[in-house]
């Protein structure tokens, strides 16, 4: 059974708290399940990070020039990242161990230039 969301526009902390709780209540989406059994392949050591990293990697290459939604990727910083944390001996795999993140280029990071998504600054 589906919870009916409230409304997403509301700004009374109890209609956000409700919206909260009706996410929770709602059937998984194929997107979580898949989180799921990436987790469960980095906890048993059937999947590294290298090997996510690069699976990303590829879908990115195949989707973003119809999506356009990386201003810039860095895959060798990834690839070398993921490399050195799958290599340590003994390393506990936390839950995000081997995952990707995408920062929004208004966000300074260090050695990278921060374009707000233009290419005047």
């Amino acid at each position: 059974m589906h919870a009916r969301a409230p409304d997403a526009g509301a700004t009374d902390w109890h209609q956000i708290v409700g919206l909260y709780d009706a996410l929770l209540q709602l059937e998984p989406s194929p997107i979580i399940e898949l989180n799921r059994a990436v987790a469960v392949a980095m906890r048993d050591g059937s999947a590294s990070g290298l090997v996510l990293v690069d699976a990303l990697l590829e879908r990115i290459a195949r989707t973003d020039p119809q999506l356009r939604a990386y201003a810039s990727l860095w895959p060798e910083r990834a690839r070398a990242r993921a490399a050195e944390l799958d290599g340590i001996a003994g390393a506990r795999r936390g839950a995000l161990h081997g995952v990707m993140i995408a920062v929004k280029d208004l966000c300074d990071v260090r050695g990278e230039p921060t374009r707000a998504g233009t290419t005047a600054l």
